[in-house]
């Protein structure tokens, strides 16, 4: 009887351990299904790759680009303006305080 009753107790014990086991698994899966992290990163990753395209579209290796051309554009007035201010600036015509 000894025998059956440490067979019992280890079967129990096994079975015990076994459903905690599989409880805990699926209440780890369960959180895992529930949290919209992963969902949230998904969509960030097609709207980037989205705004990748749209860029790419835009700004491609044309020369004629008329966004190209706004840009350089835009970019030359600026750097005209700063290389203005620090030229008057170093040759002692700024009007600081």
């Amino acid at each position: 009887m000894a025998v059956l009753e440490s067979i019992d107790n280890g079967s129990t014990l096994l079975y015990v351990k076994a459903t905690e086991a599989i409880h805990s698994f699926g209440t780890r899966v369960g959180k895992f299904v529930k949290s919209e992290k992963g969902v949230t990163a998904v969509e960030y990753a097609i709207v980037v790759g989205g705004v990748a395209a749209v860029v790419a579209i835009i700004f491609g290796k044309k020369d004629d680009s008329p966004v190209k051309a706004m840009l350089t554009e835009i970019f030359k007035t600026v750097q005209d303006s700063v290389t203005s201010s620090i030229d008057n600036t170093t040759s002692g015509g700024g009007g600081g305080s």
